[in-house]
């Protein structure tokens, strides 16, 4: 009788305590801030005066590279390490807009802005010739690293739009042919 009775007993403990579970997901979160900002890159460089003196093309629009942005778990209030990455494709005149959900009642800290790695084949290097003039040289570039914006924001939250101002990538590496 015994066995009877720790059996209905066990049964009813496991029958009241399945409750189910439910799990929020960053996808779960209807609340959003909005970045917005501008990416360009610097080509290389160009010669004035016949060639006398160089100087360095900038903002070109890095149209149609992914820009990449980091937010540790934890700040979502999750016990998980890592980080959460939201991506953007720059447009052609090199605009961009992404949203990222941020809970109502509290803020997120963005850890890394970077734009994905890229090669830029006909990047315009320099080199002096043997009459002390600059001739352009066409080579190849590696652009990758994190960017720094002139507005950045660190800490973002819930149904704000922010105007995170223009980064300029340059070259990580040149390749020379």
């Amino acid at each position: 009788m015994k066995k009877f009775y720790f059996i209905a007993f066990a049964a009813l403990m496991l029958m009241t305590g399945c409750e189910k579970e439910t799990a929020v997901t960053i996808t779960d979160i209807r609340t959003k801030a909005e970045l917005t900002g501008k990416v360009t890159y610097a080509p290389g460089y160009t010669t004035t005066d016949y060639g006398k003196n160089i100087s360095t093309l900038d903002n070109v629009a890095a149209a149609g590279q992914t820009l990449v942005f980091e937010v540790d778990y934890s700040s979502y209030g999750y016990q998980a390490t890592g980080k959460k990455v939201f991506e953007t494709t720059i447009e052609t005149d090199g605009s961009f807009t992404i949203s990222i959900p941020v809970p109502e009642s509290q803020s997120l800290s963005i850890s890394d802005v970077y734009v994905r790695p890229f090669f830029v084949e006909d990047y315009a290097d320099y080199m002096l010739n043997k009459q002390d003039v600059y001739v352009i040289v066409p080579t190849r570039a590696y652009y990758a690293g994190n960017l720094y914006f002139s507005n950045m924001v660190t800490t973002i939250e819930a149904n704000n739009t922010y105007y995170i101002g223009k980064a300029n990538l340059s070259a990580s590496e040149v390749i020379s042919e």
